[in-house]
């Protein structure tokens, strides 16, 4: 087990974008606290760490990789990919995505907390009815035909009434379209289960769950008109 002091030896030759980004990853209660005296010593506290880590954030969605991969999703990019600037997107909807999250990224999580719990208790997108807890909810679905084989999930901000609704649209599709294949046969039956288990089993807490906090994140810099005040609004609610 590395104590704290171990932790800051080994970070110290990091700078400080590197230090931030450890940090945003899962870490012992040492080396977060390591990276947080690191970080201090070097002038980096209170507001002006708030400053940084959101800058840093926002050029993690901003940077490109060298694979045929999404730098927004991380899916393969098979056909001519969207392109913006270097960044390249399976899709016109990953492209505009990563532009709200970059501008996401500045914004305080008191603020977003507060948005995402209004978008909780409020109406659903789906069937626009009030009274109801929203949350994001997932659907699961396979197709296969011969050698042809595709597993994927979706979600949808809704009601706990429409989303088991796509849950069992889900599993009915499943069930005729899945079996197709040798891939199919042994993954449609645990496919379909997934999709009856969140209709049975989904239970809807207080607290508004990482992906809500991440619809209201991109819903709040989606109304907010610049970067700059993005930033500053979200300073001025703490």
């Amino acid at each position: 087990m590395y104590s704290k002091e171990d932790f800051k030896r080994m970070f110290a030759a990091l700078d400080e974008s590197d230090l931030i980004q450890r940090g945003l990853g899962p870490l012992t209660q040492e080396a977060r606290e390591a990276l947080t005296e690191l970080l201090a010593e070097r002038g980096l506290a209170g507001h002006a760490l708030d400053l940084k880590v959101a800058e840093v954030r926002r050029s993690l969605f901003e940077r490109s990789g060298v694979t045929n991969h999404c730098d927004y999703c991380g899916k393969s990019v098979i056909l001519q990919p969207v392109r913006r600037g270097a960044q390249k997107f399976c899709s016109q909807r990953c492209s505009e995505d990563s532009m709200l999250a970059a501008r996401a990224a500045t914004l305080a999580p008191d603020l977003v907390y507060q948005h995402a719990i209004a978008m909780k208790f409020g109406e659903c997108p789906c069937c626009q009815r009030g009274g109801r807890t929203i949350e994001v909810r997932d659907a699961y679905h396979v197709v296969s035909l011969i050698w042809i084989y595709r597993y994927s999930e979706t979600d949808q901000l809704c009601c706990r009434e429409c989303g088991s609704k796509a849950n069992r649209w889900a599993a009915a599709v499943c069930a005729l379209t899945g079996w197709w294949s040798v891939f199919g046969l042994f993954s449609t039956p645990y496919v379909i289960m997934k999709n009856l288990l969140a209709v049975y089993r989904r239970r809807d807490g207080i607290e508004p769950s990482p992906k809500l906090l991440y619809r209201a994140q991109l819903d709040l810099a989606r109304k907010l008109p610049a970067l700059p005040d993005a930033a500053s609004l979200g300073t001025s609610a703490r």
